[in-house]
């Protein structure tokens, strides 16, 4: 074979290897990182929305017994660690969720 097709061809198949490396897969790393962010968004929100329940169930419940706030809130939250093995993380915190939810496009 004539050396100029064994080159023409070595050069083909880099082009396309490096378009590859270069081109598709970063492409494919974007799209899972846009999608995880918009995930990480919407449960952001979502333990926003949580929190808020909490206080209205905590206030429901404070209006009916009488019992302080926090300590129903800490017996609650006691609680459901136990169930789960694990606490609540600072995300939970309302100063975080707020700077969280300022970050989300």
């Amino acid at each position: 074979m004539d050396s100029g097709i064994i080159i023409s061809l070595i050069l083909g198949g880099t082009s396309i290897i490096s378009s590859t490396l270069f081109g598709l897969i970063p492409g494919m790393r974007k799209q899972k990182i846009e999608r995880l962010e918009d995930k990480v968004g919407k449960l952001v929100k979502d333990v926003d929305s949580l929190c808020r329940i909490e206080t209205l169930l905590i206030e429901e419940i404070f209006t009916r017994t009488g019992k302080n706030r926090e300590t129903i809130k800490k017996d609650i939250r006691k609680q459901v660690r136990e169930e789960k093995g694990y606490p609540l993380s600072e995300y939970t915190k309302p100063s975080n969720i707020a700077r969280e939810l300022t970050n989300i496009k």
